[in-house]
């Protein structure tokens, strides 16, 4: 019986003390635009199967019934988008990637269409306790990961009409009209760019926030997202 019990305990010391397993799982949000169009894809998935569940946000069309995706290669250079869940079903979006953070392809019945990665953020995941570790799920994040400044979720002060300088976060589109109607003007936003602004306001159908800001040629405006109930694109000084 004593032989019994020490065999035991070394064994449950052994099974306490081996590494944690940490899995890495991943949430992407792509900004979807076509002519006409434009929504918010909601990705999670281990970095273990490049495969998870895919969640439409004010989507219209083919992409409303997305369920599930697949990165078809290791360096995400394809992605494939499913009607039902673990990547089965209908195809109802292609895309092939077309420059960083970017991708173009066809939806539906073959309509082209655009994306851009508007935040890609990771959380460590470990597998003996169920714990994780650098979440931030309770918290507005910055494209980048970590809760934002309290400063950075209210918009700006902007007095007398003097723009202030703001640096945007991920690449964007820039719109004629705050939020974001209009078909997408020539010119876009870059991450790391430092742009001047002249107004931000809260979407009246959302609770995004919008920001008007002044285009290269100096003179001419468009607005970009500054905010939504999760990421903030475009921060505080540069």
């Amino acid at each position: 019986m004593q032989i019994a019990k020490l065999l035991w305990t070394l064994f449950l010391t052994a099974f306490l003390m081996q590494p944690a397993y940490a899995a890495n799982q991943t949430t992407e949000i792509w900004q979807i635009t076509w002519d006409g169009g434009r929504c918010e894809l909601v990705l999670n998935y281990s970095t273990d199967d490049m495969a998870g569940t895919a969640t439409p946000k004010n989507c219209s069309k083919a992409l409303r019934k997305v369920r599930s995706f697949v990165y078809t290669d290791d360096d995400q250079r394809e992605m494939i988008l499913f009607r039902r869940n673990n990547a089965q079903g209908a195809i109802l979006g292609q895309f092939d990637k077309s420059g960083r953070n970017e991708m173009e392809g066809l939806i539906g019945d073959g309509e082209p269409a655009e994306m851009f990665l508007a935040s890609k953020t990771s959380t460590t995941l470990n597998v003996n306790t169920g714990g994780n570790a650098g979440s931030n799920a309770d918290c507005v994040t910055y494209t980048s990961g970590g809760c934002a400044r309290k400063s950075d979720l209210n918009n700006p002060d902007i007095r007398f009409g003097d723009p202030i300088e703001m640096e945007m976060l991920a690449n964007a589109k820039i719109y004629p009209f705050s939020g974001g109607r209009g078909f997408p003007k020539d010119e876009k936003a870059a991450r790391g760019q430092c742009l001047s602004v002249k107004k931000c306001e809260q979407a009246f159908s959302s609770d995004d926030h919008w920001c008007e800001v002044v285009l290269s040629d100096g003179f001419f405006t468009g607005w970009v997202l500054r905010k939504d109930d999760d990421t903030v694109y475009l921060r505080k000084g540069c």
